[in-house]
């Protein structure tokens, strides 16, 4: 692009009401910058965040478009009204003003009198940066004293509404401060689902029942499985505040679990016993014993139901033989039953041995055809990245590193819907971590030796699809559940959905994932040429 046709890049973030009040709202930092870039008579483009904490740098679309435009060079100057609007640790600016110095993009922060195209900008920027991270860092472990100390004085900490209560003005406090007193018909349903639990009855059972009687969470919305968990295993009901059950949430989430959180007895009236909440955790624990059913539903995740649209997920029946002998059947139901009750949805139960290899069959046959082979081989083709261009490899592993991404935010779906578990759900993530890191680092070795470049084109023909197709296909017959497993980690991949049509003839649509398959398909043939 010419550079008389380039424009600075204005970057603007709000992450609270307070900043608001604060100045920096957005029209208080666009009315600076755009003064700022009119002194340079040249035009300009204006990228906003709002809503969202200089941490969370894979949720600013703003920020993602700017990034996206420097690459391209649309632009040669950012602008913001501090370095804090741009990142709020070290190694996040560092990366950000790399990839600007990359691109011939110069920086400036106006309030913090940063300008990377001066001599001493580029210095400066580092120093700021590292002076950003060390503020924030305070300001966390501030907070994080701040909740402890509220926690260790039997005083609620955090804004967020509990079930079961009502947060007011503690008027006998001089500083207005909050505190949580019962809510009369939140407080009858915990006592309901305490009782039930107590009483034998399972994690469903509660939950059908409180939709069924019309009973609503603080949001009016259905109970579902894990809110009814989350009641459960809350010592706020006891009369007992809980504080560091996870530690460095933002950075670790669930593998940050603490053994021995700090529990102390609090200010607020308990809804019930701590002998009963004690027999609650008793047996919550020896569920959490047993032995998950790891990969005997191969379909959950892809398979739909057919009355309401919403994914299906594995449950299973015993009964007795009039011999007396004791059988196990695997069925898939309706997630939005299984966790929300008959309110919510049917069972619309399908047997697992019933439509497990029909499913699969007919899963195989569609990837055998000769059209499916016809439009991946048209599609890269025609559509082939120049593998041999640095931007070319960088944008490939760019795209599996976003596609890691998206695959994180549905197996967190995924298991809020109860069709994985938790061990399956950390299992993945750490896989998805682990690759990500192993992307990253292959970047970071395209970046410093050029020479990779200098592989040989692709060459790709009908006989490399038909033998990609069939590798996948030769996997549909597995013997153990470890191999079912792997199976339905797959179909997860290359599988959109599977719509029944017809619960008495098993009739269904299966919807292929295009996308997913070409490619995998691109990487194994690659890897193989």
């Amino acid at each position: 692009m010419n550079k008389m046709n380039k424009k600075i890049g204005l970057y603007i973030r709000v992450s609270s009401e307070k900043q608001l009040k604060e100045g920096f709202s957005f029209e208080d930092q666009e009315e600076k910058l755009i003064i700022e870039a009119q002194r340079e008579k040249q035009d300009y483009l204006v990228y906003r965040d709002g809503g969202i904490s200089g941490k969370s740098m894979d949720e600013r679309i703003g920020l993602k478009q700017l990034m996206t435009d420097v690459e391209f060079g649309i632009i040669d100057k950012v602008y913001v009204t501090k370095i804090s609007r741009l990142a709020r640790n070290s190694r996040d600016l560092q990366n950000m003003i790399y990839d600007f110095e990359k691109h011939n993009v110069s920086f400036k922060a106006i309030n913090d009198g940063i300008d990377t195209s001066t001599p001493m900008g580029s210095v400066m920027v580092k120093l700021m940066g590292i002076f950003a991270e060390m503020e924030r860092d305070t300001i966390m472990e501030q907070t994080r004293s701040g909740a402890e100390k509220r926690a260790k004085e039997g005083k609620m900490y955090g804004s967020a509404p509990v079930f079961g209560y009502d947060r007011v003005i503690d008027e006998t406090s001089k500083k207005n401060t909050m505190k949580i007193v019962f809510n009369p018909k939140e407080k009858k349903i915990v006592e309901t689902i305490f009782e039930m639990y107590l009483g034998g009855y399972g994690y469903k059972a509660i939950t059908n029942k409180l939709n069924k009687e019309g009973f609503r969470t603080k949001k009016h919305k259905l109970f579902a499985i894990n809110t009814v968990k989350t009641i459960l295993d809350n010592p706020l009901y006891a009369g007992y505040i809980r504080y560091g059950k996870y530690k460095d949430w933002t950075k670790k989430r669930r593998k940050g679990l603490v053994t021995s959180p700090i529990l102390v007895e609090g200010n607020h009236q308990a809804i019930i016993l701590k002998e009963d909440y004690d027999k609650v955790q008793e047996r919550m624990k020896s569920n959490q014993r047993r032995k998950p059913s790891v990969g005997k539903y191969m379909l959950a995740g892809v398979l739909t139901c057919p009355e309401c649209g919403s994914k299906m997920v594995g449950s299973k029946t015993r009964y007795k033989k009039k011999n007396g002998e004791q059988v196990e059947r695997l069925y898939y139901t309706c997630s939005q039953f299984h966790n929300k009750g008959l309110t919510a949805c049917h069972s619309n139960g399908i047997r697992v041995d019933l439509i497990d290899p029909i499913a699969i069959k007919k899963i195989a046959k569609k990837l055998n055809s000769p059209e499916l082979v016809d439009t991946l081989y048209k599609y890269i083709t025609e559509n082939t990245i120049d593998e041999n261009s640095m931007d070319g490899k960088r944008r490939i592993i760019e795209i599996e590193i976003e596609k890691q991404a998206t695959s994180k935010i549905e197996l967190r779906k995924l298991y809020t819907e109860g069709i994985i578990t938790a061990s399956e759900l950390k299992e993945d993530i750490e896989k998805i971590n682990q690759k990500t890191d192993e992307y990253k680092q292959l970047i970071s070795e395209l970046d410093q030796d050029d020479s990779i470049l200098k592989s040989q084109s692709l060459s790709v023909t009908k006989q490399d699809v038909e033998s990609f197709l069939s590798n996948i296909i030769t996997t549909f017959k597995p013997e153990t559940d470890t191999e079912r497993l792997l199976v339905k980690q797959l179909l997860r991949t290359i599988v959109r959905t599977i719509s029944i049509i017809s619960k008495s003839t098993l009739a269904m649509d299966i919807q292929v994932n295009y996308d997913e398959l070409l490619y995998q398909s691109m990487k194994i043939i690659d890897l193989n040429g």
